[in-house]
């Protein structure tokens, strides 16, 4: 966004110096050179026409072209073939230009290219009101620098209050971070120093493991460090861990992620569901995942026996976590497991107890090694008794979620159709201008 943010005020600072302000005195324009020049009607009510090699200055900025033409009736005037405006550092290319002074707005509806200090801009359609103080790019809308490039269907930008915005098919690419996202719309308000990536927000992180969050709305708040607040319908990936919730917050400092409204996270074949759901991922490496408030953890490790679920419940549990696999369980706060043993592929029955806490290890996520502690109580059910009675050993609260998040492919950007110096339509010739041309 910052590049975007940049590049419109180099075109808005263009356009308010060379087409005119509403308050001040004007410097004159000159013009340099123009190959021939045509003109038709009275003075304060005709047209003129400059042919060839057009150049004129106004101050610090020049402008050439290969045809200008002057409309002073309707105060108009308009730029053919090869636009070039130069100011400073900034250099502004289009086939055509044209600027109506009774609406105070210049418009390039064929084609325009802005370039300063190895940042690019390009649309085919840009216009900025000298009244309003308001840029617009519109279709095929490409902002790049070297670390970041924004695609969208439109890009605006205000430079009295700095904010600018892009909508429609919006896609950014970030190197330094190498980062994809992608939205209906994004806002950047540098004041309050937020950006909102607004419907069908999307954002992937590629490094070690791609992390991927998916949601309706993403704010992120820059400082004092980056916090991102992912909003509605949130889908979170990351290597084996996926997550669900209305709303994720994520402080890149810490590297902690909070999951509140229904959430759950999947790890490996394990399933956790909460209150409130909190992963710690410093460095973007995961280390825990804890369960706050009516958890419950579930596996399926039986892959003949599907209808069959390994269930641990607590007020807390926590899962920790190396090298994105799951290595042990605690629980603890009312404490409650229903497993299922296998030996030899074979079918043992079910043991189910209650104690203060439960610790178990895991290996290739199944339960290995499970120790219930203080307060135990319990039973265990042969094969024979429980093989009949599978939907009735189930803890409260259960719940088996089939949605579990995958991973989606980055966006590709459209590719903007090549910038041409030249009009793309043909030109009305000089009888067809208004006037008879001498």
């Amino acid at each position: 966004m910052r590049f975007i943010t940049t590049a419109l005020l180099l075109m808005s600072s263009f356009v308010l110096t060379a087409i005119g302000q509403e308050q001040g005195p004007q410097p004159p324009i000159v013009l340099e050179w123009a190959d021939s020049l045509k003109g038709a009607g009275p003075t304060d009510d005709g047209v003129r026409e400059f042919i060839g090699n057009v150049k004129f200055k106004q101050g610090n900025v020049t402008v050439t072209c290969d045809r200008a033409v002057h409309e002073i009736a309707l105060n108009r005037a308009r730029l053919y073939g090869h636009v070039v405006i130069k100011q400073g550092t900034m250099k502004m290319l289009a086939p055509y230009v044209s600027y109506d002074g009774n609406n105070y707005v210049a418009r390039a509806d064929s084609g325009v290219s802005v370039f300063d200090e190895g940042k690019t801009i390009t649309a085919k359609q840009g216009t900025y009101s000298t009244k309003l103080h308001t840029a617009n790019f519109t279709d095929s809308v490409v902002a790049v620098d070297d670390t970041l490039a924004i695609w969208s269907d439109r890009a605006t930008y205000s430079k009295d209050t700095r904010i600018s915005s892009a909508a429609g098919r919006v896609v950014m690419r970030d190197t330094i971070e190498d980062a994809w996202m992608r939205s209906d719309s994004l806002l950047n308000d540098p004041g309050s120093d937020i950006i909102k990536i607004l419907g069908n927000a999307a954002v992937w992180q590629c490094r070690e493991d791609t992390l991927f969050i998916i949601a309706d709305s993403i704010i992120i708040y820059k400082v004092p460090s980056e916090v991102y607040i992912a909003k509605g319908n949130v889908e979170l990936v990351n290597g084996n861990i996926a997550a669900r919730a209305d709303s994720i917050d994520f402080s890149d400092s810490s590297g902690r992620f909070n999951l509140v409204q229904d959430p759950t996270v999947w790890a490996d074949s394990m399933q956790l569901v909460a209150d409130t759901i909190k992963v710690m991922a410093p460095k973007r490496k995961l280390e825990s995942i804890t369960g706050s408030q009516r958890s419950l953890m579930v596996s399926r490790s039986d892959t003949v026996r599907t209808d069959r679920y390994d269930q641990i419940s607590g007020d807390t549990i926590i899962l920790n976590i190396t090298e994105d696999t799951v290595r042990s369980l605690l629980a603890f706060g009312d404490a409650q497991s229903i497993t299922w043993r296998i030996e030899n592929d074979e079918p043992q029955g079910m043991a189910q107890f209650a104690s203060d806490s439960i610790k178990a290890y895991f290996i290739e996520g199944k339960p290995e090694n499970i120790y219930w502690l203080g307060g135990i109580q319990g039973q265990h059910h042969p094969e024979k008794i429980a093989a009949s009675r599978v939907a009735e050993y189930l803890l409260p609260g259960f719940v088996w979620r089939l949605d579990r998040p995958a991973m989606r492919a980055i966006p590709q950007p459209f590719s903007p159709a090549p910038f041409r110096t030249q009009p793309q339509r043909r030109l009305p010739s000089p009888e067809q201008l208004p006037g008879k041309m001498k």
